[in-house]
């Protein structure tokens, strides 16, 4: 299965929260696209590019809703225009802005984001039960552009 992690970038916080729960994820055999490790970003173009190619290979787009952006509003947004299943992943206490939370097929809120090991079986089941229905064929990984 294929995710696509929408996270603002502007955060030390979330830029390594980003790669402990992609690396969680990757360990439990799915495969991620991470955009501050796999975009390679040449123009503005290029990022918006390489950020919606991979939206539209992936299965699911776990949004990351601490500290959110307007990135992720745009991401989010372009993944409701092509029924892509979105769950967004917050803190109990993080704000979600209420046309996020309507593009959200599920908001997932755990006291504590930082303790990953507490809530991966339950996040997994849920990227797993929001995916399409339909069988994904083994194929090019989310990088390839």
């Amino acid at each position: 299965m294929r995710i696509f992690i929408s996270s603002t970038l502007k955060s030390e916080w979330n830029r390594e929260y980003n790669q402990r729960v992609c690396a969680a994820l990757e360990s439990a055999g799915f495969l991620c696209y991470l955009p501050q490790r796999d975009v390679h970003p040449e123009s503005a173009r290029t990022v918006f590019l390489q950020n919606t190619n991979a939206i539209r290979r992936a299965d699911v787009l776990l949004a990351v809703a601490k500290n959110e952006n307007a990135n992720l509003g745009v991401e989010l947004g372009f993944a409701f225009g092509i029924n892509k299943p979105v769950i967004i992943l917050a803190g109990q206490q993080d704000r979600i802005p209420s046309m996020l939370a309507g593009m959200g097929g599920e908001i997932l809120r755990f006291p504590d984001l930082d303790s990953i090991q507490t809530y991966i079986d339950e996040l997994i089941r849920k990227l797993q039960s929001r995916a399409r229905c339909e069988s994904v064929e083994k194929g090019p990984d989310l990088k390839g552009a």
